[in-house]
């Protein structure tokens, strides 16, 4: 099997802490399941390291931006058909988003310590960063605290990001060269108590501090030695405040040192005075080497620091605090004992190579699973909010998680966590403002938008379509498979339930328009490889309109745990308030019987019916899914008066045990199994009404009355259209046809 091409891009390479993490990484990725390719200052010492375990390698410069370097780097990925990006800290994260974006590739960026906002520059910094997060698969932060401010900040979107934590070779730290040694190499005796602090020479890690407590302390205890480790911007100027202090004797600047774990058994406790932090790894190196540790009080120190147990923190930028700490620890033998045991069981726990090498492996993989599937979009007509085709998509879109989704017209706001966890793509028509008030009076514009969507790189094209979306244009070898839920309602043969209150005029205008939309609809349907109809009903409009055959797939269905079913003296509606849904019989026909009946749902006709509605029924509006899951839970029965493609909403109360009084027509008539079938109401499901007028649902709701419905059978009939139903049998079509896509998608099922 072909090996998962991996680009990691790093505009560091030096000994920092974000590129110490990726050497980490990619000593122990599988190598028979990844290739890796390295981005790069090829000089920096760490990037020799990633050069060990990279096919091809690729020289970018150190810590800034270069146009014309991104130019190269986007043909060396090409070159080598990358299949993941990876960045690592936000210079290498701008070359990654753009690339991603460029190249329609998924892309993971980590982020290694986020800038506080405290200046213009920064702010302008993290707008930037705001604009890359759209472009971004995955977010990883290698602290919780990180990602709390990453996600308030909005750099970084909580449906997409998830914590993997630093690790380190535990083993190696705990076996290092005798501190007794480097002690005699550096001329310090057996009686000195040697501070360490070993981080890059950078602003944020506030070296001036660890100095200005050091000179303060070193009056009081003459044997004491401070020793660096790392270089940097600001090295040169720390060596001069160590001279102006007067304290050149007892301070070393030892620079950068491959041989680093060695100096941690030197060291009697380990100081990182940092401004902020991601999540440090040369804490956790000494902590595995049993040296106590004394860090600022900021996030990323306090995921790994519990004060007085794991080592000591003190107020960040505080030169007084971090002396009483310093000298707590040196005249307490005891505290610094316990806190070395403390400590290296939590890291050895908590924080191995091996725990964070497994977890971005995974993730790598459930990205992309195979290589050959790397070029799979999704696409959908309109994303504004949860209701039926919308949850076929999500459940499709956690059988391929990398895809992006293109769409004529998005609000992530009123998206399920899952599906904003995708990168979505709306058309140009998404930028007019408050449009989704008056999208659908843009229809005429929409076939001509379409072109604008791009898939043309994509192999796999799988469409989620109740109007126009299946019309978007594909590659010349790329297949396209079709999840419909119906033919365009308004363009083949349902005009009368959209246009027929129209003037004259405008409804022969809108038919002369639909007549053209019909004949672009079906010509679009020749391009479609493979049709998957939501029911018979819809396949049958399948066979009549585009003269192609289907394979049915029952939508998928959210089976509620624990399951509840109780009920209040109530009839129950979830629907959007268009015209072709029919509530306006429902209302009337709770206006006759006089039944308390709740309606959830919004639309253009929400007004119109509230003023038609007598005081027995409510309008409730939109509610969030847990809302309506309790007024599932809760209801006597669901009121159905649609003639729908399949109606999702009748199966979702079934889940409930509740029945179904639901007009007898369209994909109802796979859902309900009416009292009559079996003449024996506790194998029924509900009751059908024959007309659509008010007076046969009355009719229907009085005759509910002398049936009792059996809940356990109801929800057990309700189970066959359960998601995890949908799912197998979506990649079982999917291996039939497109030759063994689904079955490197199964490990999703269980993700």
């Amino acid at each position: 099997m072909e090996k998962i091409r991996i680009l990691e891009i790093d505009v560091r390479g030096d000994l920092g802490g974000g590129s110490s993490h990726l050497a980490t990484l990619l000593a122990g990725l599988d190598d028979e399941k990844f290739e890796i390719y390295s981005a790069s200052p090829k000089k920096e010492v760490n990037s020799k390291k990633y050069s060990e375990f990279s096919k091809a390698t690729f020289d970018i410069p150190f810590r800034r931006f270069d146009f014309f370097a991104f130019q190269r780097l986007k043909r060396f990925t090409e070159d080598h058909k990358i299949h993941l990006i990876h960045s690592h800290g936000r210079g290498a994260g701008i070359y990654s988003r753009l690339l991603g974006r460029s190249l329609k590739l998924p892309v993971i960026h980590t982020f290694h310590g986020i800038s506080e906002v405290d200046s213009l520059f920064r702010f302008l910094a993290t707008q930037f960063e705001k604009y890359l997060a759209r472009h971004t698969t995955r977010f990883v932060h290698v602290s919780n605290s990180e990602r709390d401010y990453g996600m308030l900040l909005g750099v970084s979107v909580g449906d997409r990001a998830l914590v993997i934590q630093n690790g380190i070779n535990i083993a190696q730290f705990a076996s290092s060269k005798s501190g007794g040694d480097i002690r005699q190499e550096l001329g310090f005796g057996e009686a000195d108590i040697v501070i360490g602090c070993v981080a890059r020479f950078d602003p944020v890690k506030n070296h001036a501090l660890l100095i200005e407590a050091f000179a303060q302390l070193l009056p009081l205890f003459p044997d004491l030695r401070l020793l660096f480790v790392g270089s940097g911007e600001t090295e040169s100027a720390n060596k001069i405040l160590v001279r102006e202090k007067k304290i050149e004797s007892a301070v070393k600047f030892l620079g950068i040192r491959e041989n680093v774990k060695d100096y941690y058994a030197t060291f009697d406790l380990f100081v990182l005075p940092s401004k902020h932090e991601g999540l440090p790894i040369t804490p956790l190196e000494a902590l595995a080497s049993r040296c106590p540790v004394v860090l600022s009080d900021v996030r990323g120190n306090r995921d790994i620091v519990t004060s007085g147990e794991t080592g000591l923190l003190f107020t960040s930028n505080d030169v007084h605090a971090l002396k009483n700490e310093i000298q707590k620890l040196m005249t307490d033998v005891s505290l610094r004992e316990r806190i070395s045991e403390k400590g290296f069981q939590m890291v050895k726990q908590n924080f191995s190579a091996e725990r964070m090498i497994a977890a971005i492996q995974n993730l790598y993989e459930y990205l992309c699973p195979h290589p050959e599937h790397r070029k799979v979009a999704l696409a959908h007509d309109w994303l504004f909010h949860m209701r039926g085709g919308e949850k076929v998509l999500e459940a499709i879109g956690e059988l391929f998680p990398a895809a992006p989704i293109y769409t004529l017209f998005a609000n992530p706001a009123g998206l399920s966590a899952s599906l904003r966890a995708h990168q979505i793509f709306p058309s140009v028509l998404n930028r007019l403002p408050f449009v989704s008030k008056f999208y659908r009076y843009l229809l005429p514009l929409f076939p001509l938008t379409l072109r604008t969507l791009n898939l043309k790189d994509y192999d796999l094209i799988i469409s989620s379509s109740h109007a126009v979306i299946k019309g978007v244009q594909k590659g010349k070898h790329a297949k396209h498979i079709c999840y419909c839920h119906t033919p365009m309602r308004y363009a083949w043969g349902f005009q009368e339930e959209y246009f027929g209150k129209f003037p004259f005029p405008l409804k022969q205008a809108a038919i002369c328009f639909l007549n053209w939309l019909k004949k672009w609809d079906l010509n679009n349907s020749k391009n479609i490889d493979f049709f998957i109809a939501n029911s018979k009903n819809v396949a049958g409009r399948i066979k009549n309109f585009y003269h192609q055959s289907s394979t049915v797939v029952y939508p998928p269905i959210q089976m509620p745990s624990p399951a509840r079913s109780e009920s209040k003296d109530f009839f129950l509606i979830v629907s959007a308030l268009v015209p072709y849904k029919r509530i306006d019989i429902a209302v009337e026909a709770f206006n006759i019987s006089g039944a308390p009946l709740i309606v959830i749902g919004s639309g253009p006709l929400k007004a119109k019916l509230e003023r038609m509605a007598t005081k027995n029924i409510t309008f409730l509006g939109w509610l969030d899914d847990q809302q309506i899951k309790d007024y599932y839970a809760t209801c006597r029965a669901l009121i159905f008066p649609t003639d729908e493609d399949f109606g999702m909403v009748p199966v979702e109360a079934m889940m409930y045990g509740k029945p179904v009084i639901a007009y007898r027509s369209g994909g109802a008539l796979e859902t309900v199994v009416p009292p009559d079938e079996y003449g024996d109401p506790k194998m029924a499901t509900g009751l059908f009404f024959d007309q659509p007028t008010a007076k046969s649902l009355a009719g229907a709701v009085k005759l509910f009355e002398r049936y009792q419905f059996n809940s356990v059978y109801i929800r057990n009939h309700a189970e066959k259209f359960k998601t995890e139903n949908f799912k197998s049998q979506f990649l079982n079509f999917l291996n039939s046809t497109t030759h063994s896509y689904a079955e490197l998608y199964t490990h999703n099922i269980h993700s």
